[in-house]
């Protein structure tokens, strides 16, 4: 077996097994063997090009948005892990889409990449407890931007940290040194870490 094919069926074992799908050709030509692998999950892509045994090109896109990839290392990197919702959001309001058009697609992508600690079941009262001591990211619909705070316990009774509801949306309110008073609607919330 050629050793650029035996690369191509390493990454896509790795890739079949987290639910990649996808196939490798390859072929020669004047002696020169160029392989392909193309592989998709869900949203995301990734097309991988050898000529003989040397990697010439690799690509990553999701949604749209394509980045060229170094080495078959940070293929590998993309293959095994999630997308990063934060920088997927900043990628859309970063570009030359119209602020409708980023909203609905941040929207489209938080549904699938969010990575936050609760679901739609968990009672309102247990995601306080989820969020103390962490960092958040969530996309701001008045600057149309990714805003980030690490949410500390509070240390004084006139702190604020609570979660209220206000026309049928859920605000989570919360004291910072720098900032002072945040309230973030919860369904805004994209990382919590």
């Amino acid at each position: 077996m050629h050793p650029a094919v035996a690369k191509a069926q390493h990454i896509a074992r790795r890739a079949k097994e987290l639910g990649w799908h996808g196939s490798i050709d390859s072929d020669v030509t004047c002696d020169i063997r160029t392989t392909f692998l193309n592989a998709k999950r869900n949203d995301e892509r990734i097309h991988m090009i050898w000529r003989d045994n040397v990697m010439i090109g690799a690509t990553y896109s999701i949604f749209g948005f394509e980045v060229e990839i170094a080495c078959a290392s940070e293929v590998l990197k993309r293959v095994e892990g999630e997308p990063d919702i934060v920088e997927l959001v900043k990628q859309l309001t970063n570009g030359n889409l119209g602020r409708a058009m980023a909203i609905n697609q941040a929207v489209q992508m938080c549904a699938k990449y969010k990575q936050i600690p609760w679901d739609e079941n968990t009672p309102k009262s247990l995601i306080l407890g989820k969020l103390k001591g962490k960092h958040i990211w969530w996309y701001s619909e008045l600057t149309g931007k990714i805003r980030d705070e690490f949410i500390t316990e509070p240390k004084k009774k006139s702190q604020v940290y609570n979660m209220k509801c206000i026309a049928g949306e859920y605000l989570l309110n919360f004291c910072t040194v720098d900032t002072g008073l945040r309230s973030v609607k919860l369904d805004t919330i994209l990382k919590v870490v």
